[in-house]
């Protein structure tokens, strides 16, 4: 696997089109929305002018239409001018979600030989790519990991020999390799649904920040008024609610890897083949036929990963608390802003493409192999009942239950 970045080219796409979006919004309402504002601003003034004059006012209240005035004028200015609202508002609280997110994946964890630096050039053309492509970084790592679980794993003296060397190797070892290829799938199906749940929760973030830019111009000219200040501030948790997410996220796949990345470790010193298990002997260098020489090698494959290995039901253990980490990390965020907001969608959107995903999967099967699936189109060449046929079997399936 390269070190290109899958995931970058997607958020900058977004990112692009939503800041886009927001500016040309921004600006083709500016106006108009300085219009209005100035009618109702005048309005109000005239009704308190009119309610003092009957007496229904108190110095409070004058202290109070001040305040309203202030913010007005400020409400003029932004309305007026779209970088204000872009540079003190908009940008300082996304950038910086964003910088302490990537902070957080930084400190908090990575795996070991995993570059934690984010994309250079082209592929980060905004904060958000930056971000995804260090956790993607990391989530390769795993994938990498679970590779050599199925091409390279414990006892194996091999060395790399290429994506079809090391198949043909796996194949000619199939009693090592199909428990190997089983546990490789069900280790990465958490991590990948982690990175499925963190890549919605920053989709979601960005939106967020697009949606509150997009209605910005009603948002600032609600400000002022305090019957109508209940927005903006709705606005303002929505906003910080998103930014939270992105931190809590972060610190969540940091804790995520740093615990992966120590089991990872324990694992990998078992796939060191002969050498390996030869430095863990009491003798050096035993010879075939030294009583210590089976005994050391005992030792080490029993010390290999298997589908009932500690190592393993810990890495599947992590995946599945990693999960609820990154949920937890959401309803963290939602509390703490004030938003009433939770997890559910972004989850339940991965595992609605996860489902389809798997579907798809069973639909190609039975389309190449038949409603028995490659299973029974197996079966059937086995045998040699050469019973098999298109219908039954499939286009693919067919042929190898006739054989």
């Amino acid at each position: 696997m390269d070190d290109t970045c899958w995931l970058c080219g997607f958020f900058n796409q977004l990112h692009g089109i939503g800041t886009t979006f927001i500016e040309r919004i921004y600006v083709n309402l500016g106006q108009p929305a300085s219009v209005l504002f100035g009618t109702a601003l005048a309005a109000y003034l005239s009704w308190f002018g009119l309610t003092m004059v009957l007496g229904q006012r108190s110095i409070d209240d004058v202290k109070k239409l001040v305040g309203v005035c202030l913010a007005a004028a400020v409400a003029i200015v932004m309305l007026g001018d779209y970088t204000i609202y872009r540079d003190w508002i908009f940008r300082p609280l996304e950038d910086t979600a964003l910088d302490l997110g990537m902070a957080v994946i930084e400190i908090v964890g990575t795996v070991s030989d995993a570059d934690i630096r984010g994309p250079t050039g082209s592929e980060a053309a905004n904060k958000y790519a930056v971000l995804i492509g260090a956790v993607e970084k990391q989530i390769v790592a795993i994938v990498k990991f679970t590779w050599q679980l199925v091409s390279g794993g414990p006892g194996s003296d091999q060395t790399d020999s290429g994506f079809f060397g090391n198949i043909s190797a796996a194949v000619a070892g199939a009693a090592t390799f199909i428990p190997r290829l089983v546990g490789a799938v069900i280790i990465l199906i958490p991590y990948l649904f982690v990175l499925g749940v963190f890549v919605a929760f920053l989709v979601e973030a960005l939106f967020k920040f697009v949606a509150m830019g997009i209605v910005a111009p009603l948002l600032v000219m609600a400000f002022p008024f305090p019957a109508t200040r209940a927005f903006p501030l709705a606005a303002a948790r929505i906003l910080l609610g998103a930014a939270l997410t992105i931190v809590f996220a972060a610190g969540a796949m940091g804790l995520t890897v740093s615990t992966v990345d120590t089991y990872r470790k324990s694992v990998t010193e078992s796939w060191k083949g002969e050498a390996a298990w030869k430095a863990n002997c009491q003798t050096v260098n035993p010879k075939p036929g030294d009583p210590l020489f089976g005994q050391c090698q005992g030792d080490f494959k029993g010390k290999a990963f298997s589908l009932g290995s500690q190592e393993f039901v810990l890495f599947f253990v992590i995946g599945f608390v990693s999960i609820l980490l990154h949920l937890q990390a959401k309803a963290l965020a939602s509390n703490l802003s004030g938003a009433n907001d939770g997890a559910g969608p972004a989850a339940a959107t991965v595992a609605a493409g996860q489902a389809i995903f798997g579907a798809g999967l069973a639909a190609s099967n039975r389309a190449m192999f038949g409603r028995g699936g490659i299973s029974t189109s197996a079966q059937a060449a086995l045998s040699g009942s050469g019973a098999g046929s298109v219908a039954e079997h499939g286009l693919v399936g067919g042929p190898i239950a006739a054989a």
